[in-house]
């Protein structure tokens, strides 16, 4: 629907500000359209979708004139402060006897003859908006689990690595053929110490001192066990040479520095 009226007896009011009335008496008229509320956005599929809003919104074009002497008296100065923050957000804004919020969508002036200037105003109808967010899955996809003792690739460790990080043997010089201290002992001279003794799996002053060797060598403290730092230094090595991503490593280490 559109109306278009010369009465000059019109009231447009914005944020309480009076714009078109008996203060201002020269006016041209007021056009006045009603048109259908709709929002039209795009899709992530490259298409456009259009929703009703099922609500009518107003439209108004008009132009208000102003002798030089009565914008200059202060009013413009407060009018061009309504416009500004009716640009940004909506106000109340008020036709003969419809209230309504609206935005100032065009503002501008114009001198079409001497002592005498022209505003043209374009107010739209603007409720503030109010997003909705709805969760949707578009990809149907699983949350990445957190490697754990359990689901960590351990099967790729070699058995021996794996058997060193289990391993917790104590000082027993009658003790023989313990599975991980054997282990140990073929680290230890896999990596140049332990010299000839024997790999009998007996934890006594050799293993001993081969292993505090071995933790100085690697600059951790020589408590000459089997303890976490010396877990992590054999964790570290055997990680280094992998093929697993740097991101993957730092996680591995991490979790198995907590059951260490």
């Amino acid at each position: 629907m559109k109306l278009k009226s010369n009465n000059p007896g019109h009231e447009i009011y914005i944020d309480g500000f009076k714009l078109l009335g008996d203060f201002i008496p020269y006016n041209k008229s007021v056009d006045r359209e009603s048109t259908i509320n709709q929002l039209t956005d795009d899709l992530t599929n490259g298409k456009t979708y259009t929703k009703y809003l099922g609500e009518k919104s107003e439209k108004l074009t008009f132009k208000t004139i102003l002798p030089d002497r009565l914008a200059e008296s202060g009013y413009e100065n407060v009018l061009k402060s309504v416009v500004n923050k009716a640009k940004k957000t909506p106000v109340k804004v008020r036709f003969n006897g419809k209230v309504f919020m609206g935005m100032v969508q065009e503002f501008s002036i114009s001198f079409p003859v001497e002592s005498y200037r022209e505003y043209k105003w374009i107010i739209v109808e603007s409720e503030p908006f109010k997003p909705v967010y709805k969760k949707f899955n578009t990809f149907n996809y699983k949350k990445a689990a957190t490697p754990t003792k359990s689901n960590t690739p351990v099967s790729s460790f070699p058995v021996s690595l794996k058997t060193l990080l289990d391993c917790k043997p104590v000082y027993n010089c009658s003790a023989n053929k313990v599975t991980c201290v054997i282990s140990w002992q073929k680290q230890l001279k896999k990596d140049g110490y332990y010299g000839s003794y024997p790999t009998d799996g007996n934890f006594c002053k050799y293993t001993l001192r081969e292993t505090k060797k071995w933790q100085i060598h690697y600059k951790i403290k020589p408590t000459g066990k089997i303890d976490k730092a010396t877990k992590l230094i054999l964790l570290n090595r055997y990680l280094n040479t992998s093929k697993h991503s740097a991101a993957y490593k730092k996680i591995l280490l991490q979790q198995y520095s907590k059951n260490l």
